[in-house]
């Protein structure tokens, strides 16, 4: 995307917000376009984006669920997604359980591992990849062990589990930490996002003119 292209972009945003408050999807699309066409330039956003990548990479990430929630019919959770908060730790959410209706083993089952992607910007995203099966109840994840390689590339184990007789529960919320002991990155890694956000929100504001 050209410079002219994105002051377009700039106006469309301006004149969405003189009319409205839902204007979100066109601010994010201004911000994401911008950081792509800075990135081919400027080399402190690189640097810190690049350091971000680096800090993730890790052999011992560790993940505890944190909230459950229940569904009569029986489940588990299959996809997660989330963000780093502001304390330096990844906070996930069930987004997607699996349908009784459509697997009526689900709530025998439980998820045993994930996989996704893990952003320099603390966007995650991960999906099961296996399961397990009991005729009597199911488990409920409570712990997983796993690693990040250093494409963001995230892969979770389960290593502790509880029983739940009925299979109607499952975690709902998953808090996740890549960085282990080490505050300094874990708060560097904060900042560097913080960083770069400032610098493409300074380019909207003084150089898209």
């Amino acid at each position: 995307m050209t410079r002219d292209e994105l002051i377009t972009l700039k106006s469309k945003v301006q004149d969405c917000q003189k009319k409205s408050n839902n204007c979100h999807a066109l601010v994010d699309q201004l911000e994401r376009d911008v950081l792509e066409y800075l990135r081919q330039s400027d080399l402190t956003l690189n640097q810190l984006i690049e350091e971000n990548k680096s800090f993730l990479k890790s052999e011992k990430v560790q993940a505890n669920v944190s909230k459950e929630d229940s569904y009569p019919f029986g489940t588990h959770a299959i996809q997660l997604s989330g963000n780093i908060h502001k304390n330096g730790f990844f906070y996930l959410s069930t987004d997607k359980i699996e349908s009784p209706f459509f697997n009526f083993l689900a709530k025998n089952q439980y998820p045993t591992s994930f996989k996704g992607k893990i952003q320099w910007d603390g966007k995650i995203i991960i999906k099961a990849t296996s399961r397990k099966f009991k005729l009597i109840g199911s488990r409920v994840p409570v712990q997983f062990n796993g690693k990040i390689d250093e494409n963001g590339t995230i892969e979770l184990s389960i290593v502790k589990s509880r029983f739940e007789l009925f299979g109607e529960d499952y975690m709902n919320n998953l808090i996740l930490d890549p960085f282990g002991q080490n505050n300094s990155i874990r708060q560097k890694f904060v900042e560097n996002i913080v960083q770069v956000k400032k610098i493409v929100n300074d380019y909207i504001q003084i150089e898209l003119v």
